[in-house]
């Protein structure tokens, strides 16, 4: 914890207590974020508070030895996951899959879902003191600000919160905080327990001379980790080094006694704005109202996931698919996300050209594939589906077949987020589908050559089902309002 004197702390945190006037959007700013509160548009007002509270008895704080340092380590198979983890213990005061569209670009990235990733947050929190409001809700409504008051009555919902926010701060932390968000490349497949475990070692390793082990094991593991490092408060981290994480950590905790901020809101320290409405019939549509916009923001966040946009067929006279493969392609894998995976020659063990299966992630709704179809014989064509006019059994004797897909601008059907192989017809997955024919039923992509048994799976992105789950948890919550 930083070194700073009880007298320059009590100043410091009675510079902040104005942030107890204000409202934050925590679907938009979960961590709070100060530069993102509409400072210029308070809920309450400070005359009718030192009216109420003589003596700025309306606040007060804590300090000194009942506040301290935090350093923890969450771990998820999924962002979901992770965020839920670190959020419920965090004291994050509203927690929400709809709270990370922000961080979901982060994470999802490309074909990430793929290589058995795990999602980590390591959160190393410095707290000077927290600060936190008097009164009931009663209290509050005689010393709502007049134009807030006018506007909590007739603004349309969503403008209201985007002027105000969506609660009133009522308890929060002053001091700062660094997270490292990080997707770990799971190629062990190790359980996230381990991973959690061997983060957290990391993490401590790092403040370790250069020449012990701890420290060599912390290079070791962030060799292995793609790594997004934030910092709140303080001075800023230009960016994530193994090399200069322990001389920049010590810095940044130095500048807080000068630098710290308001960084989190602690448990039950926000206040719907709903509530400060005398009008239950207001309050309603305003509640009923945020939970309609969390499921926007959700939809929001499962645009932004990238699916796949684009098939190509690639047909070599040499194995050199790696070294031809363009920019921003993968190459079809048989048994994806597994240590036995390998790039797959669909005319496999029958003695015709290599053969690959192609594919690319964007995030242009009108480009999304949502089905693929496997078109046995040679001038069969499927209504809707483009065809791809490569024979996958080019040179090798057997059946005619194209691969076809479809393209469907409709938020009502998924998309397709990996592309892999199977040599099982009757693999089971609650995420990889196995493709079918023009005639719905399983397909061998090397049928008649004599060759492996391949059959195509697509993946369903597992987010798609968390998020799905708490849309229709809101709409429960919604339709409860009537």
């Amino acid at each position: 914890m930083s070194n700073i004197d009880l007298l320059k702390l009590q100043s410091l945190l009675d510079d902040h207590r104005h942030y107890l006037l204000q409202g934050y959007n925590v679907v938009s700013n979960p961590y709070l974020r100060t530069e993102d509160i509409q400072m210029s548009n308070t809920i309450l007002d400070k005359d009718k508070l030192n009216e109420k509270f003589p003596g700025n008895s309306f606040y007060n704080y804590v300090s000194g030895n009942e506040t301290g340092s935090i350093s923890e380590t969450y771990a998820g198979n999924t962002l979901y996951e992770m965020e839920t983890s670190f959020g419920t213990k965090n004291t994050i005061a509203y927690n929400s899959v709809a709270l990370n569209a922000s961080l979901s670009a982060d994470y999802q990235t490309g074909n990430s879902i793929l290589d058995n990733n795990i999602f980590l947050k390591q959160y190393q929190a410095h707290v000077l003191g927290h600060i936190y409001s008097k009164g009931d809700v009663s209290d509050l409504r005689e010393c709502l600000d007049a134009h807030f008051r006018e506007d909590l009555e007739n603004m349309e919902p969503r403008k209201l919160f985007l002027k105000y926010g969506t609660h009133l701060i009522r308890d929060f932390s002053v001091g700062g905080c660094i997270m490292l968000d990080m997707r770990y490349h799971n190629h062990m497949h190790k359980t996230v327990q381990q991973v959690s475990a061997d983060a957290a070692a990391a993490y401590s390793g790092l403040s370790f001379d250069s020449s012990t082990s701890a420290y060599k094991n912390a290079v070791s593991f962030y060799q292995n980790v793609s790594v997004r490092i934030r910092s709140v408060g303080g001075n800023s981290f230009s960016a994530f080094s193994v090399s200069d994480f322990n001389s920049q950590s010590k810095a940044w905790m130095d500048s807080l006694a000068d630098k710290a901020v308001p960084f989190r809101i602690n448990r039950n320290g926000s206040l719907p704005i709903w509530e400060l409405t005398s009008n239950a019939a207001r309050a309603k549509t305003l509640e009923k109202e945020f939970y309609l916009y969390n499921i926007d923001v959700l939809d929001e966040v499962k645009a932004n996931i990238p699916f796949i946009t684009d098939l190509r067929v690639e047909i070599r006279d040499k194995d050199n698919i790696r070294s031809v493969c363009p920019e921003n392609w993968y190459v079809a894998q048989m048994n994806p996300g597994t240590l036995s995976a390998y790039d797959i020659d669909l005319n496999k063990g029958s003695g015709g050209k290599y053969i690959y299966l192609l594919y690319r992630f964007g995030t242009n709704q009108k480009d999304r594939i949502t089905d693929i179809k496997i078109l046995m014989g040679r001038n069969t064509k499927l209504g809707g589906y483009t065809r791809i006019d490569a024979d996958l059994n080019t040179g090798s004797g057997g059946e005619y077949i194209y691969l076809a897909y479809k393209k469907e601008d409709n938020k009502e059907k998924d998309g397709i987020y990996g592309l892999g192989t199977t040599e099982q017809s009757s693999f089971t997955d609650n995420y990889w589908r196995m493709a079918k024919d023009q005639n719905n039923n399983l397909a061998d992509l090397n049928k008649g050559a004599g060759g492996l048994f391949i059959y195509l799976l697509t993946y369903r992105e597992k987010y798609l089902d968390e998020i799905e789950k708490e849309k229709k948890e809101l709409q429960a919550l919604a339709d409860s309002l009537k």
